[in-house]
């Protein structure tokens, strides 16, 4: 197991003759991103009829998220803070910037484990004191296509990550290990 001394991430992993991760193909870079107002516009104009559905066209998003007001649009990962080896598992401590957690909702702390086992590379991703804010904000789990990549979807089934019908989202599942 090898990991991105900067991002937290899987960069090589080859366990039982199967490879889960390479440098130009890493696993689980975990990613927090702030919103704002202006970033839903374009879904909202395309989807929602002004006035619909009670509030309508601020039914997704935060109203007055704007620049001026204080929110941001940003995509940041977190630091390594530590990195735990021992044969085929990985446990890694990522932080995320004092700024990001205080002004923005990051969580202040995130951990991945990685535990390699013949052809499955099992990964948990645990995120710690995330602040309330009132901005919009996401956090992203990334994985490389392809390799037959299968997602527990919360519990309730297991899901190829390919599988998807035409005009879906193909890179963001909910999932819950």
């Amino acid at each position: 197991l090898e990991i991105d001394a900067a991002t937290g991430a899987l960069r090589r992993c080859a366990f039982d003759g199967v490879e889960f991760a390479a440098p130009d193909r890493p696993v689980a870079l975990l990613r927090y991103q702030t919103l704002t107002d202006d970033d839903f516009r374009a879904f909202r104009d395309e989807f929602l009829l002004n006035g619909a559905d009670g509030s309508g066209y601020q039914e997704y998003g935060r109203p007055n998220a704007t620049k001026a007001a204080g929110a941001t649009t940003a995509t940041v990962p977190g630091s390594v803070r530590r990195v735990l080896l021992n044969n085929a598992t990985a446990l890694v401590e990522l932080a995320f910037d004092a700024v990001w957690h205080e002004s923005y909702g990051a969580p202040a702390t995130a951990w991945l484990n990685f535990t390699a086992s013949g052809s499955t590379l099992d990964v948990v991703c645990v995120c710690l004191n995330k602040t309330s804010t009132r901005w919009s904000d996401a956090a992203y789990l990334s994985f490389p296509a392809g390799n037959n990549v299968t997602l527990d979807q919360m519990g309730v089934q297991w899901l190829d990550a390919s599988d998807t019908v035409d005009g879906a989202s193909k890179q963001i599942r909910g999932i819950g290990r």
